[in-house]
């Protein structure tokens, strides 16, 4: 049987204890104590510990906020009286990708995805240059409404140049196939990225979430298509 370390946590801030729960339990034996001493205890966190929290709201993989930050920042731009656009990307056939690849490789294409977005904005000159990591291959930007096109030019072209350079440099003779959940071996669909861009000017403030449903569905439609892509919600009103 595995023996749990035992931690006393002498905290009297009530939202402190509740995030260290989540992080450390089950695999910490957990107890809540004033008492700031304990035999029993192998480790003791109280208010005066250097015990930092890691952000619950960063990525692991690509050190990008997550989608709790994303959806504020969204919130705080339609409030803006600015022209901002929100580019949205992920990347076709990741799974088989990671499959194919193995994890250590496929968490490379996410970093290297990552820093393409953060170079193409910098590259456009925008003024404005958020990007988040919402989940899994899923990547959010909100950049300035006239560099929209070039940015998305940037990163299609740029993505497409590392896959091909990847599969041009792979000595793994098994890289171009994967297992799928039935257990058959099947070629790697081309990887390939799809981007979607919302003009967010045409929303009101309370309409993020409809921002969010127009990136899905647009996203679905660049899926139908066999090469790196964007599409654009061309609306005047959403």
């Amino acid at each position: 049987m595995k023996v749990r370390k035992k931690i006393l946590l002498s905290v009297n801030n009530p939202e402190i204890v509740n995030n260290l729960k989540k992080l450390l339990e089950p695999e910490f034996e957990i107890s809540v104590s004033d008492n700031y001493s304990s035999d029993s205890a192998d480790i003791i966190i109280s208010d005066n510990s250097s015990f930092v929290l890691p952000d619950p709201d960063i990525n692991s993989v690509t050190g990008l906020p997550g989608l709790n930050t994303i959806i504020s920042s969204l919130k705080k731009m339609l409030f803006e009286d600015k022209s901002h656009t929100v580019i949205a990307c992920n990347i076709n056939h990741f799974k088989q990708y990671n499959a194919a690849q193995g994890h250590e490789q496929a968490n490379a294409l996410l970093k290297f995805l990552a820093d393409l977005v953060k170079k193409s904005i910098i590259k456009s000159g925008s003024s404005e240059n958020f990007i988040g990591h919402a989940y899994n291959d899923f990547f959010i930007s909100i950049i300035d409404s006239d560099k929209a096109v070039t940015v998305s030019d940037y990163i299609i072209t740029r993505f497409d140049e590392y896959i091909s350079e990847q599969d041009n440099t792979s000595a793994n003779s098994n890289s171009d196939s994967f297992m799928n959940r039935e257990g058959d071996i099947k070629q790697l669909p081309k990887t390939s990225i799809r981007l979607a861009g919302v003009d967010i000017n045409k929303y009101e403030p309370e309409q993020y979430l409809l921002v969010l449903n127009t990136i899905d569905a647009l996203l679905q439609r660049a899926k139908l298509e066999e090469y790196s892509c964007i599409f654009f919600d061309r609306r005047n009103k959403p």
